[in-house]
């Protein structure tokens, strides 16, 4: 990754009573050699679990922590953190290790060579582990809604991995408080028409155990949510 212009990342991780995972999803980042600057945001959600990571002091200065009162959903949080971001570039990353940051390196350079202003890190193109029958039906589902209403052809709309230019998403006035920041997202973008790059990342799904926060009903209202973004009007 040599002659990289000067770039710096900002991983924006919103959490809500990961107890289990945070640390290890805060450390995970920290350990990474991007070849660019690091920032991370991490917003706590309202966690009730008593959730929280140890850092060294040479790591403070890479980490800001936010906090909410009260729960108030990931769309919330993404909206808190990006009030708070010096990137260039914008990642967000869950705090359940469904997802590895080690993927990013598969994303970064199409922004360090300036191809593209969104990445996506698709499921459905690389290796999945442990996704149920319901989740990956209910995945695809959205995508192909997704594909139908605009004219796309994504293999994965729902993917937690999402990587875009600051000075694009700041732009985009969010309006989502939930997991309906995926489908408001994507929906944008495709109306602006800006291109999404999809690249193949390996993805391994949470236990049902250990508490799968996305339920039926959010399916629901991601279907509801693409109607919705589909025939409102943008924001100049």
């Amino acid at each position: 990754m040599d002659n990289i212009p000067k770039l710096k990342l900002t991983a924006i991780v919103p959490y809500y009573n990961e107890l289990e995972t945070l640390e290890a999803t805060i450390h995970s980042i920290l350990k990474l050699e991007l070849g660019i600057d690091l920032e991370i945001i991490a917003v706590d959600d309202g966690s009730t679990d008593g959730s929280s990571f140890n850092i060294s002091p040479e790591e403070e200065t890479a980490v800001k922590l936010l906090n909410h009162p009260t729960n108030q959903g990931k769309g919330a949080a993404i909206r808190t953190a990006l009030e708070h971001v010096t990137g260039d570039i914008v990642v967000i990353q869950d705090a359940d290790m469904e997802y590895n940051p080690e993927e990013w390196i598969n994303l970064i350079p199409y922004f360090t060579d300036g191809s593209e202003q969104v990445v996506y890190g698709s499921r459905f193109m690389g290796n999945i582990k442990a996704m149920t029958f319901k989740s990956k039906i209910a995945n695809l589902t959205l995508t192909r809604l997704t594909n139908l209403l605009f004219g796309s052809k994504l293999t994965d709309m729902e993917t937690c991995m999402k990587m875009f230019k600051y000075d694009l998403i700041k732009s985009l006035n969010l309006e989502s408080n939930d997991f309906r920041i995926e489908p408001e997202l994507t929906s944008i973008f495709l109306k602006k028409e800006i291109h999404i790059k999809e690249v193949p990342i390996n993805y391994t799904a949470r236990s049902l155990l250990k508490g799968k926060k996305i339920k039926p009903k959010d399916g629901f209202l991601a279907i509801v949510a693409l109607f919705k973004f589909k025939f409102k009007k943008l924001n100049s």
